[in-house]
């Protein structure tokens, strides 16, 4: 056994004197031969003293666990020579879309039946079953890429595009010849007919047959053939079949020659899931476990269900949610490749994981099922989930599986003893290797420990005395702690716990838990970290960040943007930059990239509550009157950068006219500030049943061009039943452009990028401390930077945007 682990697989913490959210996920994953096993842990909230059951004025952590497993390792094809061409379908049908062919051409083509290709029963017995097929002018097939890729590569190979059936893989050009497709009940084939393969200069004719032929001991897995009526083979060319990651594929027997064929079968006797468990392992006896049993909590795959409505809420998303636990190979195949999870026909990443957690169905009968459970399990160190595999037809056992459950680990104790316990996932399987049951399994470990933390950091500019960090102390202990700042800087006060003040020094008894930081009086000026983007030979300036952070008092802001710069990838991966040149002390807590893909005729911008909010063409207002009495119509009604500028106390009246705002109501505006001044906030108000104007949202612009967007349906019509709208501004402002969207929220493909590198110009890799919200901060003064590195799938859609998402604060330093 092979195992394959991504992430640290031990999580700790010091045991709070109260309710703590915790939200925090722990994984791990392991592999073999023929199958593959992940666990992941979210850990969601202690609770303290409780009367909530099954608590009882005890202490613990509320658990949630995802265990996937599958043996799709295991599906191997075979490729043999055929009889000639007995079997060859003169298809007739034009591809619509590809009549005649062009260069470079893919167009897809729905499947006259279900095909199930390197597949099998899974995700309510669907899995990597595909109902349409991508058909490229290149010679090949692909059920998931739309990528036409002239470029022929090895098979296997994991870049795309995958889920290949590639019969005469080249550059090919279909202008002078044909392509057309047969579908009936029975079969599937595809033809090119005299396409120049531009390698060798010579006309080539084949096909691709697929068969509606399940065969049990084939797995179920569809039969394919390549024909080759007339070819002269390139030594370029490519043919064989690949799965979905592109880690496993199966090649020609020999160079094919005119009036040849190859069979592809699904080997013989593949693994088999049988059962799937979740372990739970504890060391004392002043703990409880509970597996709880309720309709969002016990759910499983590949096993009766009493209900066929998936949750709605998605409670095990985090559990779900991350490369080890969802198998993988992209992330955790540098050791040993793992087949990822497929959900319906996709092969399941990061952006699929909400889909993968809402397809948890609750299960039927727990005691059939083989749950166990012991109310006491005091005196009892394991407690177990445990689904058993559903062999539902003929031609398989489960080959993906899911299981999770909430657990409830309860402490006993009166605060005196330190607990730990290790959460399992096992996965136990049919070898035909072995003729026996296999298990494969993966651990992670979680301990609670007595003992109170303080936690001293330095703050604005300055350091402390003892150095930044945390130690633990026993309780009733007292510390002192003294702050010694930088000579530069005038020592202003403490804060404890984010709230009271204190003089220096400060003596803190640990009975409880604190966090200290140093506060350091500053004058002058000050802005905001600003984003750059690569636009392909150097990174641009795009706009500051972590606006809010001038009014939140130290506590960390979230902070959407749009970005407006083009984003190009460097190297392969996209690329950021946050700098820090003017006079503040930025703390970066978190960082990510969101893409969002969608047709070329939706815009998108995000509101200033984080809401990704689509409009298409708004319109103009009918007039646009400020407070002075003129109108400012002819300079906002376009996006030209000729703007309208106010002052502070100024305002400009919109009246939209009328329109029918049945599908929604966005107020989109395209605004910027005079970087000198440091209240940056143009408010959007509408006429209140008194006719009074309020605030419907304060929107903080920033210091370059930016979209903002507001949601006005629930407040328009106003009070009079009219389409007006009032902003008022609080310091110099510029206005480029204002207009009313009333399109419906458009369907909307969202990404979430993963992080690959993050490198402070000074400190090195800071990856960890910008990956997760957890008050572990990457720090910037003026002249440092971070460079960001992420990849994403690649675009689903006719656009994509981009949307950067930091957490942190700043404090100003001169």
């Amino acid at each position: 056994m092979v195992s394959a682990q991504n992430e640290e697989s031990v999580w700790s913490m010091y045991r709070p004197s109260s309710y703590t959210p915790i939200n925090e996920r722990v994984q791990n994953a392991a592999t073999d031969d023929e199958a593959s096993v992940g666990i992941g842990v979210e850990i969601v909230e202690y609770f303290d003293s409780t009367t909530r059951e099954p608590y009882q004025g005890d202490g613990g952590v509320t658990l949630k666990v995802a265990a996937t497993a599958n043996t799709r390792k295991g599906i191997n094809y075979q490729s043999s020579w055929g009889l000639g061409l007995m079997d060859w379908i003169e298809a007739n049908t034009p591809i619509p879309g590809m009549d005649p062919p062009e260069d470079d051409d893919v167009v897809q083509v729905d499947l006259p039946f279900a095909v199930l290709f390197y597949g099998g029963l899974g995700v309510q017995n669907n899995s990597a079953e595909y109902h349409s097929v991508w058909v490229s002018s290149n010679g090949f097939l692909s059920f998931v890429s739309n990528s036409p890729s002239p470029n022929p590569r090895g098979i296997p190979d994991p870049s795309e595009p995958n889920t290949l059936l590639a019969v005469y893989w080249s550059d090919l050009d279909a202008s002078q010849g044909t392509i057309k497709y047969y579908a009936d009940v029975d079969f599937f084939a595809v033809m090119w007919r005299n396409v120049l393969d531009k390698s060798n200069g010579q006309r080539q004719t084949f096909e691709v047959i697929i068969s509606n032929t399940r065969v049990p001991s084939q797995r179920g897995q569809s039969k394919i053939e390549f024909l080759y009526e007339s070819v002269v083979w390139s030594g370029s060319a490519r043919a064989g079949i690949e799965d979905q990651e592109g880690y496993k594929g199966t090649g020609l027997p020999g160079t094919p020659s005119s009036g040849t064929s190859v069979h592809f079968v699904a080997a013989n006797h593949s693994p088999e899931i049988r059962r799937i468990t979740i372990k739970l392992q504890k060391d004392d006896n002043y703990a409880k476990i509970y597996p709880t049993i309720s309709y969002l909590s016990l759910k499983g795959l590949n096993i009766p269900f009493e209900s066929q409505t998936p949750d709605p809420e998605g409670v095990f998303l985090k559990a779900v949610w991350g490369y080890g636990t969802l198998l993988v190979t992209t992330f955790v195949g540098i050791l040993d490749p793992v087949a990822g999870f497929i959900l319906g026909a996709a092969l399941v990443t990061i952006d699929l994981a909400p889909d993968l957690a809402n397809a948890l169905y609750p299960t039927s009968d727990e005691e059939e099922r083989g749950f166990h459970f012991d109310e006491a399990l005091e005196n009892e160190s394991i407690a177990y989930i445990s689904a058993e595999g559903d062999r539902a037809t003929d031609w398989g056992w489960p080959v993906d599986a899911l299981l999770g459950d909430q657990i409830e680990w309860v402490f006993t104790d009166d605060n005196d003893q330190d607990h730990s316990v290790t959460v399992t996932a096992e996965l136990e399987y049919y070898s035909y290797q072995t003729f026996e049951i296999e298990t494969i399994s993966t651990s992670v470990d979680l301990s609670v420990k007595i003992g109170h933390t303080l936690t001293i950091s330095a703050g604005s500019g300055g350091t402390t005395d003892p150095a930044p960090g945390t130690d633990t102390y026993d309780d009733g202990s007292s510390v002192t702690v003294t702050a010694s700042p930088n000579s530069n800087y005038a020592f202003d006060y403490w804060i404890l716990d984010g709230a009271t003040k204190y003089a220096n020094p400060i003596t803190v008894t640990m009975n409880s838990d604190h966090n200290l930081k140093a506060y350091f009086k500053h004058t002058g000026g000050g802005g905001c970290p600003f984003v750059y983007s690569w636009n392909g030979t150097a990174y641009a300036i795009d706009n500051n960040l972590l606006g809010d952070s001038e009014a939140s008092g130290g506590a960390d802001v979230e902070d959407y943007y749009r970005l407006e710069q083009p984003l190009i990838r460097k190297d392969g991966k996209y690329a950021l930059l946050i700098s820090e040149f003017e006079q503040e002390h930025s703390y970066l807590d978190q960082v990510g990239l969101l893409a969002v893909d969608h047709e070329s005729d939706v815009h998108l911008a995000v509101s200033p509550d984080g809401q990704i909010l689509t409009y298409k063409d708004p319109y103009a207002p009918v007039s646009a009157i400020d407070n002075h009495g003129s109108s400012q119509l002819n300079l906002i009604e376009a996006v030209d950068e000729d703007y309208y500028e106010g002052q502070p106390g100024d305002c400009v009246l919109l009246d939209f006219g009328s329109l029918d705002i049945s599908n929604g109501a966005k107020l989109v505006f395209r605004a910027n500030y005079d970087f000198k001044v440091k209240l940056k906030c143009i408010h959007v108000q509408i006429l209140d049943a008194t006719e009074g104007w309020v605030d419907v949202v304060a929107v903080r612009t920033r210091v370059h061009w930016s979209t903002q967007v507001v949601d006005l349906s629930g407040y328009l019509p106003d009070a009079n039943g009219e389409l007006t709208v009032r902003l008022c501004f609080t310091a110099n402002h510029k206005i480029d452009y204002v207009g009313l969207d009333t399109t419906k929220q458009e369907d909307l493909n969202l990404h979430h990028a993963n992080l690959v590198s993050a490198t402070h110009s000074e400190e090195g890799d800071v990856k960890t401390e910008l990956s997760e919200s957890d008050d572990l901060y990457a720090e910037l003064v003026p002249g440092e930077q971070i460079e960001l590195a992420f990849t994403l799938p690649e675009n689903s859609k006719d656009t994509r945007t981009y949307i950067i998402q930091v957490e942190g604060h700043y404090y100003i330093i001169g």
